[in-house]
């Protein structure tokens, strides 16, 4: 019984951050969510805090009720407000290499991890290859601590990589026009992102991700 009232309960928040976001895109749906889980502290560490989410339930059920749903809608909104706002400060300062911008956008989501990425590209760029390894550094913390298991880890390190050889290509682009770019420095750490990346393409390993949770 206690199972079935847990699943009732997961399947009720999935069901709300659908229909908070109103949006179809999975990805955006899954952060939000993830975002949500981690602010209300449902999710602590690799345990679920069940009191703690049927406090929640409870109290949007009580804002329903009592037609409060207004409230419910506007924090929706004001969610998905920050986290386009992250974004556009987030791709502003890569494309200036305005290192403040990116920075104002990570303290706004500080757990997303392809804003730092952005962070240690445009560093390394500028010529600060130990900052910049810094932040990468800090980015597949961050990737591990949002990872419950070998799997998802694969999963999450691929799209990092992903993100990181976008961030470190775009830098690698401005280099061709702007003075004080270093872009022998971008062009090696893009080329060992992409040599990890496509050992996880070809293998579905990484010593990444085996190093923090061990064997699949």
């Amino acid at each position: 019984m206690i199972r079935i009232k847990r699943a009732l309960l997961i399947l009720g928040i999935s069901i709300q951050a659908f229909l908070l976001v109103g949006c179809s895109d999975t990805e955006l749906v899954g952060f939000l969510f993830g975002s949500w889980l981690s602010e209300t502290q449902i999710v602590q560490g690799d345990s679920i805090n069940w009191e703690a989410l049927a406090n929640e339930i409870a109290e949007d059920r009580k804002k329903i009720l009592t037609n409060d749903q207004e409230a419910v809608s506007l924090a929706g909104f004001e969610v998905i407000g920050s986290l386009e706002k992250a974004d556009e400060l987030a791709e502003e300062g890569a494309a200036q290499q305005d290192l403040e911008k990116i920075n104002q956008a990570i303290d706004q989501r500080p757990q997303d991890w392809s804003y730092v990425e952005k962070l240690g590209a445009v560093k390394m760029a500028l010529g600060d290859s130990n900052d910049a390894n810094n932040e990468f550094e800090n980015a597949d913390t961050l990737v591990i601590n949002n990872s419950h298991s070998y799997t998802g880890c694969i999963t999450n390190r691929t799209n990092q990589l992903r993100h990181r050889i976008s961030a470190l290509s775009e830098q690698l682009n401005i280099s061709v026009s702007t003075p004080g770019v270093n872009p022998a420095e971008v062009q090696k750490a893009l080329e060992d992102t992409q040599k990890e990346l496509d050992t996880i393409q070809e293998t579905g390993k990484t010593d990444f991700c085996f190093n923090a949770f061990g064997s699949p």
